[in-house]
Formats: C-alpha cells, structure tokens, sequence
C-alpha cells in the first residue's frame, strides 16, 4: 500500500548498495540466528530440533523490503551507454541545434581543433567521443542555457555525474573545454 511507504524516492543515478534489497546467505543468517527467526527445541527428543518462526521472519523480510525507497521516475536524469548514439538517426543534433544556439567556428579555431586531435592518441579520441555520446544525450532536452557558457559550464549544469567524463569535456586548459 503506498500510503504506508514513509520513504522518500530517490534518483536513480543516487541509489548505492544501501537503497537494493540485497538477500544473502549472511543476511538470511542474522534474520534466523540475531532476529529470533528460529529456537532450538532441547526437550524433543535425543536431539537438537530447531523450530523456525515463519511469522517472525516473514515480518523481518517485509520490514527490510518497506525500507526500500522507491525510484522517482518524474525527474529522471538520462543516461545512455558509449557510442549508444552512433547507430541511431540525425534527429538528435537536430534537437541539440533547435535548443541550443548555433555558432560556426572561426577557421583558426577548426584548425587549432584538427592539430589537438592529430597530436592525440587514439585511445583518448575515442574515450572523448563517448563523452561526446554521453553529453549529447543531456543536450538534446537542454533550453535555456546561457549564450556563452563553455562546453564545461553547460555540462556542469546539466549533468549531476560528471565523474566519468573525459577530461577534454571538464578542463579548460584543454581546447574542448572552452568551446561555445
């Protein structure tokens, strides 16, 4: 019943291993040894009978499930796998371009651009791109952002997680940083 839950949704991109019904061997175990989840029956016969109190740890399983939060799917944040966008249709920088204002670079700049990549490994190219992949994700639902933020900027305020993104994206010192 959701009138009973008293806990708080939670962002998806926020749930750590605290937020899961996690049921283990060890969990089971303190729910039968910590929780009265059983007795040990000295009198019943030569042996040792141990009798399991199914109410008891059918209360302790739901008191575990009813901490559980619930996922808020009104503000979700959008995530997507590397290159996810590679094989899907040009409709997404049509997005980006109807939200986000357009400029052409200036030929110095194109060319500053082509000699930073040049000089970089291939490895860091294709970790960049995925960012890129990643980044363009939040650009395509992105209105309002401000006409001269920097690449870094906008991804700073549109993305919560930046942690996995490629340094070109967050540092200023590099040339994709400072794009506008």
């Amino acid at each position: 019943n959701d009138t009973e839950r008293k806990q708080p949704e939670i962002e998806i991109q926020k749930i750590t291993k605290e937020h899961l019904l996690v049921i283990s061997p060890e969990i089971i175990d303190t729910i039968l040894r910590e929780e009265n989840g059983y007795i040990i029956n000295y009198e019943y016969g030569k042996t040792k009978e141990v009798i399991y109190d199914y109410d008891e740890i059918e209360t302790r399983l739901c008191n575990r499930i009813n901490r559980i939060r619930s996922i808020d799917t009104e503000n979700f944040n959008y995530f997507n796998y590397q290159f996810e966008l590679y094989h899907q249709e040009v409709s997404l920088f049509n997005d980006i371009r109807r939200n986000i204002k357009q400029e052409q670079m200036s030929t110095d700049e194109k060319k500053k651009l082509q000699q930073f990549l040049k000089n970089t490994k291939m490895n860091d190219v294709r970790q960049f791109l995925g960012s890129l992949d990643y980044v363009f994700t939040y650009f395509r639902h992105a209105t309002g952002r401000p006409p001269t933020s920097t690449l870094k900027e906008s991804v700073k305020a549109l993305i919560h997680n930046t942690s996995h993104l490629h340094s070109y994206i967050l540092n200023e010192q590099q040339p994709f940083g400072n794009i506008q």
